[in-house]
């Protein structure tokens, strides 16, 4: 009874880790169901890349200062027209074209790409012509990044009649995005501004200059001269209104929108995180265009990737036929354990944001020959002395005396994994990850399996 339950264990914890593996594992949050393991990242091999050139924008803008010489968004309405000076000025004046601008530039254009998870990027600047070459994944979210790699990043809090500069970007100490449970209808999320020791200050007084207690009897537009600010992000207005309350924590916590699925609620999170993006980093100091696109087709696209997939599964296939007809019983209990250390490993590349290329295929190929001949080595010393005793020392000593093959293959994994090329990183990392998952699977699950087998002998 106990030699059954120990392999029947194994193969529930084999079942169990190739569905986590292979589907995920999702988990709760707040209201919607998200999967807590990473999904696999596909080289652009497979999905092909885009390269665009950024050109500096030549383009010319109308700014507008009031008699005292501040700027101010527009002239309000009723306004005495000639108290204010109209000045038409090119977007990237001469001055700001130097390559330290170039290189903040670029600098930035990095950060960003971090932030918003993009793995497989290049970015090449000239720093004579300043022009910037962005080569990126080509997929549904590249035309997205490409429009926030062109944002400037400004960010404020102005009066609405005038126009005049409240709040700043440099009074932010850090933006983040949270969100509540709305009473059960739904996911709120908000963008959540912590202002520094100065901006603190300045919203304190400008929550108590524009402050308006609302009664619930009142209209909401019943004064048309009440004060409100506005809040801008990207040039683009986010929202006008008062304050209900004066703010002397330095925290001002903006709604972004109320989510009733999951699919609305991660178009919000992108949103806010977005905007935080914006206002923790510094602003472009230099106004970019994309001026093309060139998409280049990956290697591996259309029915390549269906041929190393199935080429994959022949060899396990292969391996597997190999096995049972040799080995027999021995031979299934082989194949459950090739089973755990490819979803062991597959489970590692997964959790570790390893790319998988065709390099990374050719290792998991490599790596199932090897775990072929180790356990054709095991299953010999079993086969010419089948007990209990034989067994467990079979299983460790296999090892040992096929210890050289499994330190050079470690040291291929640490070679290719310290060059520069994805491809033979990916490569590395594999090879790595997988010696690690036959170890794993076959001093565990194996083991165990084949013990609890000739237990009995």
């Amino acid at each position: 009874m106990e030699k059954k339950l120990k392999i029947i264990l194994c193969v529930v914890l084999i079942i169990l880790i190739a569905l986590i593996s292979f589907v995920g594992v999702y988990s709760k949050d707040v209201a919607f169901f998200k999967n807590i393991i990473p999904s696999y990242s596909l080289s652009s091999e497979f999905s092909g890349k885009r390269v665009s050139r950024f050109k500096i924008y030549e383009g010319e803008s109308e700014k507008i200062y009031d008699k005292d010489g501040n700027e101010v968004d527009s002239i309000p309405e009723g306004a005495n027209e000639e108290d204010y000076r109209k000045e038409t000025i090119k977007e990237n004046p001469d001055e700001i074209r130097t390559v330290e601008n170039y290189k903040k530039v670029k600098e930035i254009a990095t950060r960003r790409l971090k932030t918003l998870g993009v793995a497989d990027y290049k970015i090449r600047l000239n720093e004579t012509t300043g022009e910037i070459a962005v080569e990126l994944e080509d997929n549904e979210n590249t035309d997205t990044i490409l429009q926030d790699l062109q944002c400037k990043g400004d960010f404020s809090i102005t009066d609405s009649q005038d126009g005049t500069l409240l709040l700043s970007k440099s009074d932010v100490k850090k933006a983040s995005v949270i969100y509540t449970n709305a009473d059960g209808t739904g996911i709120t999320v908000y963008i959540d501004l912590k202002f520094n020791k100065e901006g603190t200050e300045k919203l304190a007084q400008i929550s108590k200059d524009y402050l308006h207690v609302h009664d619930e009897n009142e209209e909401e537009e019943v004064d048309e001269n009440l004060k409100k600010v506005t809040l801008t992000i990207e040039s683009s207005e986010m929202l006008t209104t008062y304050f209900g309350e004066e703010i002397t924590n330095g925290e001002l916590t903006i709604s972004l929108g109320t989510a009733t699925d999951s699919d609305s609620l991660q178009e919000y999170l992108e949103q806010g995180n977005f905007y935080a993006m914006l206002i923790n980093d510094e602003d472009m100091p230099i106004k970019y265009t994309v001026d093309y696109s060139e998409v280049t087709k990956g290697n591996l696209e259309g029915n390549a990737v269906y041929y190393i997939i199935g080429t994959i599964l022949v060899i396990f296939v292969v391996a597997a036929i190999y096995l049972i007809a040799r080995y027999k019983l021995d031979g299934l209990v082989g194949i459950l354990s090739m089973g755990a250390f490819i979803s062991i490993l597959l489970l590692l590349v997964r959790w570790t944001n390893t790319e998988i290329s065709l390099n990374s295929v050719v290792a998991i190929a490599i790596l199932i020959i090897l775990d072929l001949y180790l356990m054709t080595k095991l299953f010999n010393k079993i086969k010419a002395d089948s007990n209990y005793e034989a067994v467990r020392k079979s299983t460790v000593k296999t090892y040992l005396e096929n210890i050289e093959i499994i330190i050079v293959a470690i040291i291929i994994a640490i070679v290719f994994t310290f060059m520069r090329e994805e491809a033979s990183f990916s490569f590395g990392m594999t090879l790595f990850y997988g010696i690690i998952s036959i170890g794993v699977a076959n001093l565990t699950f194996l083991r165990t399996m084949l013990l609890a087998k000739y237990n009995d002998k």
